[in-house]
């Protein structure tokens, strides 16, 4: 059984999602010009501010965490919101199929099924193991067919 696990999130990535939480919750950004010091609204506490600057905030929030709405809201305000670009997904042009040794492709269903059935021989080469050499390399094999299975191994085309 394969379990994926979520990436955790990014701090650009919750910056973003922290400056659209604020502006659904209406926290308001004002400018004190005198001294050109930034100060947003809190929610939680309603008539209070925060002292906010492009690298933090007064907030509990900040101080736990290191980032908050009021941060992000300044940040979006001031229109230095982090930019995020995606990873590039591959593509089937970009993806090398599995081959045979004489370098054949092998059709995807054809490619699953013979893995699988290389994971079962080795389960059971495992179970006959002589040496601690060869449990090794059975595990090697095991830990690779895994990966495949997974979809976490991708080999590019060159």
């Amino acid at each position: 059984m394969v379990t994926r696990v979520k990436a955790p999130e990014t701090r650009d990535q919750a910056i973003i999602r922290l400056a659209a939480q604020a502006r659904e919750r209406g926290v308001q950004i004002f400018n004190y010009d005198p001294t050109r010091e930034y100060f947003a609204t809190s929610i939680s506490e309603p008539g209070t501010l925060h002292r906010v600057t492009a690298l933090s905030c007064d907030c509990l929030g900040f101080l736990r965490f290191g980032r908050c709405t009021h941060h992000s809201a300044l940040l979006d305000h001031i229109g230095e919101l982090p930019v995020i670009v995606p990873d590039p997904e591959p593509n089937a042009a970009t993806v090398a199929p599995l081959t045979t040794s004489g370098g054949y492709p092998i059709p995807a269903p054809a490619a699953l099924a013979a893995v699988l059935q290389a994971r079962a021989e080795v389960a059971r080469r495992s179970k006959q193991a002589r040496s601690t050499a060869d449990f090794w390399r059975l595990q090697a094999a095991r830990v690779r067919l895994d990966q495949l299975t997974s979809g976490s191994v991708i080999t590019v085309a060159a």
